[in-house]
């Protein structure tokens, strides 16, 4: 099997795509040139950077587009968010080439939120926003045809995965996580496992796949590949624990929870407001607790997660990975 078609790099088959899909879209009056980067290899996906320069008004224009191997069926999940209340959150999806797997998109600008991770005013005055984007996500209604549920077996599996890896690298700090493993099963299984209030879910919602443009004041969400249908607690138990263990390395502990809460109040209030499927019929408060006690649990395999990350390579900052971790255990005691 050809893992690399030669289409990718084909300056003839590249540029008509461009000439048809691109120029239009930046309004431009001709396409000069098309340079291809050399491919590269992001969890398993080839991804490749064409740079392209158009003309426009008599002077050079030059962008940057992305192109990435990605199923049919995720492709179209994006198209749809493409055209939905999301759209903003999204960059802008030029065309798919369905007989190579291969999707184009243009380049976001800016940088990945995690990189600011020392400006504690940027994340005071954007944090709730954060949980305004995940709301507006999971507030959409996507056919099944585009979008799976999540099993019960896929997470089971997930679970005892995610424990074995801890045990594999430290079984002090396996013990310290194993009494949570069934309680979390039973707990999500008997009492939070209800369908009809999954909502979609990115389940790689953190600071790393999303960006912000300075400029244009502008939030990008990334790397769709895991979405599915689960529990709306994931996403959030994801972005709150990373957020969590990034901050703590530069805030105190009293601002890096001022920020955490100010995430969750976000979410509260948008869930109140807009009687979110999770908690409506007046039973808001009832439904929220189910929601908050999967959050807690979640963020416990989020947590497991990161330990067993950062004890592949056992290090001072693995030690220090390992104390912010101990504080979540504290503050989501279940």
């Amino acid at each position: 099997m050809n893992l690399f078609p030669k289409e990718l790099f084909s300056q003839k088959t590249m540029s008509r795509f461009f000439e048809r899909n691109c120029r239009p879209y930046f309004k431009t009056d001709k396409l000069i040139s098309l340079k291809i980067s050399p491919k590269k290899i992001i969890s398993k996906n080839i991804v490749v950077l064409y740079k392209i320069t158009f003309l426009k008004n008599k002077k050079i224009f030059q962008r940057n587009v992305w192109g990435k191997t990605m199923g049919k069926n995720q492709f179209r999940l994006l198209n749809f968010l493409s055209q939905s209340g999301v759209s903003r959150y999204l960059p802008n999806y030029f065309g798919y080439m369905a007989s190579l797997n291969f999707s184009l998109s243009e380049e976001v600008s800016g940088k990945a939120v995690r990189n600011l991770e020392k400006d504690f005013y940027f994340w005071k005055r954007n944090i709730a926003k954060f949980s305004q984007i995940l709301f507006d996500f999971q507030e959409l209604k996507i056919p099944n045809s585009l979008l799976k549920t999540y099993t019960k077996d896929e997470e089971r599996r997930f679970v005892r995965d995610s424990f074995t890896k801890i045990k594999r690298y430290s079984s002090s700090v396996w013990k310290k996580y194993r009494v949570l493993e069934n309680f979390y099963l039973e707990k999500l299984f008997s009492r939070c496992w209800k369908e009809n209030f999954f909502s979609f879910s990115h389940f790689d919602f953190q600071p790393s796949n999303i960006f912000y443009d300075k400029k244009e004041k502008a939030i990008k969400v990334l790397d769709f590949d895991l979405s599915r249908n689960f529990h709306p607690a994931l996403d959030l138990a994801n972005f709150w624990v990373h957020f969590y263990l990034m901050s703590r390395y530069h805030f105190s502990k009293r601002k890096a929870l001022f920020l955490c809460d100010k995430l969750l109040q976000g979410f509260l209030e948008k869930s109140q407001k807009k009687n979110f499927a999770p908690f409506r019929n007046g039973k808001f408060l009832t439904g929220f607790s189910v929601c908050f006690d999967v959050l807690k649990l979640r963020a416990v395999i989020d947590i497991a997660q990161i330990t067993a990350s950062a004890f592949k390579k056992p290090c001072q900052k693995s030690l220090k990975v390992f104390e912010k971790l101990n504080e979540i255990l504290k503050l989501i005691s279940v």
